[in-house]
């Protein structure tokens, strides 16, 4: 018995040995795991701080271009009303301009018709009035 609790005892002591040697090492990777933990953690809270300031220089950048679009937005409907002023001058003047050269052409043409009807009236005229000239010279005249 007393053998039996030596050996009993020499198992516990080797048992105790043994997991103290397990408890050492699993603490180690513990404390690896731990540090590789709060590595990545750190590494992630960096990237996230560096991420949360290109967000916001981005959302900076973002409104500058915004306000810069609805100034340039305002000028150029300014603009876009003065050249739609513009073209519709430029419109009315063209039709106009038509305008005046039907108007032209029809007083050319009927200038044209007015004349040659003068002409052929003044030849009609004066071919009626030469033929009695001839036929005046004809004739001895009036007996008295």
């Amino acid at each position: 018995m007393q053998q039996e609790m030596g050996q009993l005892n020499i198992q516990l002591n080797n048992l105790m040995l043994e997991n103290r040697r397990a408890e050492r090492t699993l603490r180690k990777e513990n404390e690896k795991v731990e540090t590789e933990i709060e590595y990545l953690l750190q590494n992630f809270d960096s990237e996230m701080e560096e991420k949360q300031a290109d967000l916001e220089l981005n959302q900076i950048e973002y409104e500058s271009g915004e306000e810069e679009l609805r100034s340039l937005e305002k000028r150029f409907s300014v603009l876009e009303s003065e050249y739609d002023q513009i073209m519709e001058r430029r419109r009315l003047a063209e039709e106009k301009r038509q305008m005046e050269m039907k108007e032209l052409e029809l007083k050319i043409k009927a200038a044209i018709l007015a004349q040659a009807w003068w002409r052929g009236y003044s030849t009609r005229k004066a071919l009626k009035n030469r033929g009695k000239s001839k036929t005046a010279k004809k004739g001895k005249g009036k007996k008295r």
